[in-house]
């Protein structure tokens, strides 16, 4: 399952106005360290147009990110495109870093080389809290995963319900701290909701992307373990 971003509920959509600023934010040149025998390598994200998105370049790159064409700004950090403009990976704010997975399963870390800075939100109120500090969490962090299968990391104790609804009966907790796999996602009355697939140690079932706790909401799970 592919797509686009989908919207948070429980916040404002984001503007064109936003996307352009990550654009900004985001444009300029990357060591990327997967952690494999391959070794780190160099890529470029542009601030200009490209065949798909904007433009963007790799420089002794393995796999996927051998065939980097473009790129786009998502509300949820970066999309990486490849040489048919499809997705290759998603990546998220990760304090000063992007982190993320590719198509092909490789983690990947990007960290910026010529004075990017990510900044992460600052406490107060009109926002999503990540629960493990308590301030604003980042747009990374809040972000909707954007391809399934992905491994992703509880930030908080959260209960898999049978339906997606708080309403439906509980099957169990996961832990905090605890990887799991979501398949898919859903908007709800009640906000995001993502589906556990069978056959992953846990029930199957749903869980929350954010959840709320005495009037403020949280991050329920970063999109990568």
């Amino acid at each position: 399952m592919r797509g686009a971003g989908l919207g948070v509920v429980v916040a404002l959509a984001m503007s064109s106005a936003v996307v352009a600023q990550n654009a900004a934010t985001f444009a300029g040149s990357w060591r990327v360290s997967s952690g494999g025998m391959a070794g780190d390598c160099d890529v470029e994200l542009s601030g200009g147009n490209g065949l798909f998105g904007l433009g963007a370049s790799s420089r002794m790159c393995m796999g996927q990110l051998g065939f980097l064409n473009g790129w786009r700004a998502e509300a949820n950090g970066v999309s990486l495109l490849g040489l048919s403009g499809e997705v290759i990976g998603t990546l998220s704010v990760s304090g000063s870093v992007l982190k993320g997975q590719m198509a092909d399963g490789a983690v990947v870390t990007l960290t910026p080389t010529s004075g990017q800075t990510l900044a992460s939100g600052q406490s107060g109120g009109g926002c999503i809290h990540n629960p493990d500090h308590g301030y604003c969490a980042d747009p990374g962090e809040i972000a909707v995963p954007t391809a399934f299968p992905v491994t992703v990391k509880a930030l908080h104790p959260l209960a898999i319900r049978k339906e997606p609804t708080a309403q439906s009966q509980s099957l169990g907790t996961i832990a905090d701290g605890q990887c799991f796999i979501v398949e898919g996602c859903k908007e709800t009355r009640e906000g995001v909701k993502c589906l556990i697939p069978d056959g992953t140690g846990i029930p199957s079932g749903w869980a929350s992307k954010h959840f709320q706790q005495d009037g403020t909401w949280f991050v329920g799970f970063q999109n990568f373990c």
